[in-house]
């Protein structure tokens, strides 16, 4: 049992840094689409 309890919790950590890892990465996407679109945006105007 206590070896399930462990595997259990390795796994919740894996889980969570490998979602953590994707969140962050889709972010920064995010924002340097947003940055991009911005600065395309400017050039437009002048």
């Amino acid at each position: 049992m206590k070896n399930f309890i462990k595997i259990t919790i390795v796994l919740l950590v894996v889980v969570a840094l490998i979602g953590g890892f994707f969140a962050t990465s889709y972010n920064g996407l995010v924002n340097a689409n947003g940055l991009l679109l911005k600065v395309n945006y400017k050039e437009d105007m002048i």
